[in-house]
């Protein structure tokens, strides 16, 4: 019995690195074709990595479409692009090129959370833009999509004011942040989570009723191993992770799709993934959006989906010379 044991356990072992190999293997079979730069470093982390398609061919320059991984924050990898084959092989048949990106999870006891990834993002954006000559990237012609939290960084780089610091010594760092357009899947609204009570159905009784553990996942998501350690620094915290505070009308055109599913509804939330991904969000930002003058696409459910413009031709649409 034993021997068959470490028989099995051997064979798992043997078996499973080739296994997730070749998962890795079918995420970027169907981009082999273009030309790919794997695990560029864009920072001094281990996660400040991207890999790049450029369009086969010799085009001075190309638009960029930039990718963000999903997984809370707190997981994810841009070699898991299966769901964007399409799209990506889509937009580089039109001379679009296309990158997936990396960046550092948040962490409940660094005093920054959640930040770190949106830092990362700029510091990306402020790279590819340093390097554009060298990466053959139209610079003036960037946009950018997620899902969930990398919907989230998206939204984040739309509306922000532009990050550049002009009197740095870092040349990287005084390139612009601002981008061309930007795309949301399955987002979140907003980064101040305390915002939510006004924006999802029956969130302020649960915020409520659950006051406890949910003020102490907040603390976690900013940095924080508690709500009272964060408290002197809440309202600044909140303030700078408020996307829907920063829309303003010189902001660049949004998509926006959170669709209602058997599993997502429109009602009250029933757990976390409902509470994340609820179409109330996209809702929210399409709202602000339009009050700001702000053109964006609102898809909520499958009928908008057929008559609204999908996210390929948006990008099209905006990245086009």
């Amino acid at each position: 019995m034993n021997f068959r044991r470490c028989f099995f356990l051997l064979l798992i072992l043997l078996v499973l690195p080739v296994h997730l190999f070749s998962q890795n293997q079918e995420n970027t079979a169907s981009l082999r074709q273009y030309r790919l730069q794997k695990d560029i470093h864009y920072g001094r982390d281990n996660q400040n990595t991207f890999d790049l398609y450029l369009p086969n061919n010799d085009g001075a320059s190309f638009p960029l479409v930039v990718f963000f991984h999903g997984g809370s924050f707190t997981h994810g990898d841009k070699t898991k692009i299966k769901g964007q084959l399409s799209l990506a092989s889509a937009l580089l048949d039109k001379n679009i090129a296309f990158a997936s990106v990396n960046y550092r999870y948040l962490k409940d006891n660094d005093s920054l959370g959640v930040r770190k990834c949106m830092q990362d993002a700029v510091r990306f954006l402020q790279y590819i833009r340093y390097h554009a000559g060298e990466y053959k990237i139209e610079k003036s012609l960037i946009g950018c999509y997620g899902e969930s939290a990398g919907a989230g960084i998206s939204l984040y780089l739309a509306f922000h004011d532009d990050m550049a610091v002009s009197d740095l010594e870092n040349p990287v760092a005084r390139e612009s942040t601002r981008i061309t357009c930007a795309g949301a899947i399955a987002t979140q609204a907003t980064y101040n989570l305390l915002r939510w009570k006004n924006i999802i159905p029956g969130y302020r009784f649960i915020f409520f009723i659950k006051n406890k553990t949910l003020k102490k996942k907040i603390a976690n998501f900013y940095g924080f191993k508690s709500f009272k350690e964060l408290r002197p620094y809440k309202q600044n915290i909140l303030k700078e992770l408020d996307m829907l505070d920063m829309v303003s009308p010189d902001d660049p055109p949004v998509w926006l799709c959170n669709l209602v599913t058997d599993k997502i509804k429109k009602g009250i939330p029933r757990n976390e993934n409902q509470l994340f991904h609820h179409p109330a969000h996209a809702v929210a930002v399409a709202k602000k959006a339009r009050k700001s003058g702000v053109a964006n696409y609102l898809i909520t459910n499958e009928k908008e989906r057929a008559g609204e413009i999908s996210l390929e031709t948006f990008f099209e649409k905006y990245l086009n010379r």
